[in-house]
């Protein structure tokens, strides 16, 4: 006899402060399965699939993957009747979305991508085919450092930094119907994702989990869960009824908002605002397949690319908190977590708010920089102050940003308030890379490099808008502070950042000045940092990749420079990050940077030498 328990998942994305909240329910059906059945139910076929496995320690695999990426269609015919017929929804290459037809981008036919199911040090093989008809691309791998094992010695092998997956950086982007082969190392356990780094491709569906196991003995927190099926990985997405790239141009061209109409879970859901009974408004939920009286651990994913932090509980149900960015944590118990684009969190489903959204921190509301590891900081780490500190400034700035407006014919002061969209910048700049990517450049790129300190030659980038090459160098071994400042002088937003090639300790998180329209300065925060008023935590604080920004407010990171190469740090939103709103962190000099594999491609810009016909 089978029995069902009706379990309800809340998602609030909460755009802005103007924005109408937008509640999705997903249902979670429980019913007693073997667990022969549920492990091997719908698992998508690759060439890597046998790298999941029960992890043992010493089985260590070579895992061997194959991505087509291609254009493709929600609603195709391989969906036949869904959602009339529901379980035509869940037939092969059938990609529901939220019932409307759209053109959309994908791996393997797949919306999340075939998932990366693989044990903790080893080496994941990805062939990357490019069969998009007039886009380039490159794959990043977030969440995983690309750092190497360490040898009989205790010695580290070279890490794998051109396999970062961002172009101008690590590597050239991979041109329409061409490959490249990604090798490295699944270095770090946990819940991770891959995305497309290139363009806009992301929003539009190239993203899939990355799951690293350990064996039990490894996973401080194994005891609290009694199952972890591949199946329960759960990936939100913020989705659009048009390309992003089509978004991106409504939004900086002609004042068009930056709202999704739907929120997707794994792929699909109905469009929560279709007339009753369309067909959009019958697209089914996903649903998890549970067992009454057992523990589930679940893994969250956010892969929106707007301003979509997702608000996730389950009715009558405790969400048991006990890894964030896949490090593991002190478990803590709460009614509702706060999942932030490029976050991932693991909790254990067996009521206080986790992860506030532009607020201070309380008793019934905790901040990320309240959680605590497993682990505690490393003692060199210890120190009141680091070998580097620099504070960088997120912010929504009102200033005339020649690709969006024009001095003669619709100056940015001029407009309309409507159409003054405001340019996202880190310290009043914004990046541009190289043509070559930097770790092929070497020297070439240090010429164009600048910084709050170091600005563009005759500009006043406190006024006008200015780009360039932003990027920091860090000697190698060094301790690094990163005050992350989220101005908030316009708009609602928050900021969550992403760190690559590095994780970090968060220290630190504080709002000052807790009201609605909340600002704060650069020079402000600074001089608070010289008065002792920036607390820094060394008392076990969370170790994450990925970090969100209260707006006027700011977060404290700390990190160990010790993985060389040129790595990105960047706003996960993407409409922030495409116009410029990261910078590059040089870490250690050209010699320490490993050497890229043979025959590796190279790219630029080519300007000829003159001649005469």
């Amino acid at each position: 006899m089978r029995g069902y328990i009706s379990v309800a998942m809340a998602l609030v994305c909460q755009f802005s402060a103007v924005a109408a909240a937008t509640m999705v329910l997903l249902v979670l059906a429980a019913a007693i399965a073997t667990l022969t059945s549920i492990i091997t139910a719908d698992q998508p076929f690759s060439a890597g699939s046998a790298c999941f496995r029960k992890c043992v320690a010493g089985d260590v695999r070579t895992c061997h993957f194959h991505f087509d990426v291609h254009s493709y269609q929600t609603m195709s015919r391989a969906c036949y009747n869904c959602p009339k017929v529901k379980t035509d929804c869940d037939r092969p290459e059938c990609i529901p979305g939220d019932g409307i037809k759209r053109r959309i981008l994908v791996v393997n036919k797949q919306m999340p991508g075939p998932p990366i199911q693989v044990c903790h040090g080893d080496r994941v093989v990805v062939d990357v085919k490019n069969s998009l008809h007039d886009e380039s691309l490159t794959m990043h791998w977030h969440g995983l450092t690309m750092r190497a094992p360490f040898d009989s010695y205790g010695e580290r092998y070279p890490g794998t930094p051109h396999m970062d997956g961002v172009p101008g950086i690590t590597q050239c982007p991979i041109h329409s119907g061409s490959s490249f082969r990604y090798s490295f190392y699944a270095s770090e356990a946990g819940t991770h994702f891959y995305h497309s780094h290139t363009g806009f491709q992301r929003g539009d569906g190239v993203f899939g989990a990355i799951i690293v196991r350990q064996p039990p003995a490894d996973d401080p927190n194994h005891d609290r869960y009694d199952y972890d099926f591949p199946q329960h990985v759960i990936m939100f997405h913020d989705w659009l009824h048009m390309p992003t790239l089509d978004k991106f141009i409504l939004r900086h061209h002609s004042g068009g908002d930056d709202f999704p109409e739907s929120m997707l879970v794994n792929g699909q859901g109905p469009h929560q605002h279709a007339e009753p009974a369309s067909l959009p408004a019958l697209i089914p939920y996903k649903r998890f397949t549970v067992t009454a009286g057992n523990r589930y651990r679940m893994r969250l994913i956010n892969t929106a690319v707007l301003n979509c932090p997702i608000v996730v509980s389950i009715d009558q149900h405790t969400l048991n908190i006990i890894a964030a960015d896949g490090n593991p944590i002190v478990p803590v118990n709460a009614t509702s977590l706060v999942v932030y684009p490029g976050e991932r969190w693991d909790i254990v489903i067996s009521f206080q708010q986790v992860n506030s959204i532009n607020s201070a921190c309380y008793d019934d509301l905790i901040c990320v920089a309240d959680l605590r590891s497993l682990y505690p900081l490393p003692k060199d780490l210890q120190t009141p102050q680091a070998n580097f500190t620099f504070y960088l400034a997120f912010e929504m700035r009102r200033i005339h940003n020649s690709h969006f407006y024009s001095q003669i014919y619709y100056d940015f002061d001029l407009v309309e308030e409507a159409q003054q969209i405001p340019t996202p910048q880190i310290n009043n700049l914004s990046l541009v890379l190289p043509a070559t990517p930097m770790l092929l450049g070497g020297q070439s790129v240090e010429e164009r490099i600048c910084t709050a300190e170091l600005t563009p030659l005759e500009k006043n980038c406190n006024g006008d808008y200015c780009e360039c090459l932003h990027m920091y160098s860090i000697p190698l071994g060094s301790v690094v502070d990163l005050v992350l400042i989220d101005e908030g002088q316009y708009g609602d937003e928050n900021h969550p950042i992403h760190l690559h090639g590095e994780y970090f300790w968060v220290l630190g998180e504080d709002r000052p000045n807790d009201v609605v329209d909340a600002n704060i300065t650069r020079n402000q925060v600074i001089e608070m940092d010289k008065n002792g008023e920036l607390k820094r935590n060394f008392d076990h604080p969370v170790y994450k990749d990925t970090v969100t920004l209260p707006d006027g407010g700011y977060t404290v990171v700390r990190f160990h420079a010790s993985n060389p190469g040129y790595w990105l740090l960047h706003c996960h939103l993407l409409f922030h990050s495409v116009s410029g709103m990261d910078l590059v962190i040089k870490i250690g000099n050209n010699e320490d940077m490993p050497k890229a594999p043979p025959d590796f491609p190279s790219c630029g810009s080519f300007k000829g030498s003159d001649f005469l016909v």
